[in-house]
């Protein structure tokens, strides 16, 4: 049994989902998930905190110090851990996060957050998105609104996804097709692995595939 895409906490059967796969587990089933559920089971996953840690700290490599995170959902697991990176390079580079969440997951969400973000007169130098799909929404109100990317402000994302290549994003490429394989992989050897007193954990590594959305920009007095 796999378990795919992101846990948010509190959604309507959340609990229940828990019991009933712990139930499975104790019964001999072998379940996988890909993402960091709240239930005993084997879990092929993501570093979140460390993919949104790695692409800040690149963004900040490129001088930029005014970097805002866009993009979320309320109890999305996956998200908060990407936040928690971000502000965690932030806080290390002694610049101030601006965090505008809860806006969604889609190409709209980076719409209206970049919109919320321009009328308000914080126009950041950098942004750093919960996943591509919010970035290439962010990129096409920049361009809409006649700015420049990289010239007026970078853009990346998270995710490594063909929409982001397309629009020639900078982003975090997640080894999704890894996972899905290491995860089929597990359940298929089910048979010929001996049982765990634990269920493991196993985290793929990550790497920033850059392209023409961010810029080289000098460095506040240098």
């Amino acid at each position: 049994m796999v378990f795919c895409g992101s846990d948010i906490e509190g959604a309507p059967g959340t609990a229940q989902l828990a019991r009933e796969v712990n139930l499975a587990v104790r019964s001999g089933t072998r379940v996988v998930a890909l993402a960091p559920r709240g239930f005993d089971s084997t879990k092929i996953i993501i570093d979140n905190d460390a993919a949104s840690y790695e692409l800040t700290r690149y963004m900040l490599s490129l001088g930029h110090r005014s970097i805002a995170f866009i993009g979320g959902m309320p109890g999305l697991t996956a998200v908060e851990q990407r936040v928690v990176g971000y502000r965690r390079a932030m806080y290390e580079a002694h610049a101030l996060p601006h965090v505008v969440g809860g806006t969604g997951m889609r190409q709209e969400s980076g719409r209206d957050a970049m919109a919320q973000l321009v009328s308000s007169g914080q126009l950041p130098q950098a942004i750093v998105c919960a996943n591509d799909e919010v970035a290439v929404g962010v990129l096409a109100y920049l361009w809409t609104s006649g700015y420049k990317t990289p010239d007026d402000v970078s853009v990346a994302g998270i995710g490594g996804t063909r929409g982001g290549a397309v629009f020639g994003l900078t982003t975090m490429t997640l080894p999704l097709v890894e996972l899905g394989g290491l995860a089929a992989g597990y359940i298929a050897n089910a048979a010929d692995s001996p049982p765990v007193p634990e269920a493991p954990r196993f985290e793929l590594s990550l790497g920033v595939t850059t392209a023409r959305a961010t810029s080289l920009t000098a460095a506040p007095g240098g």
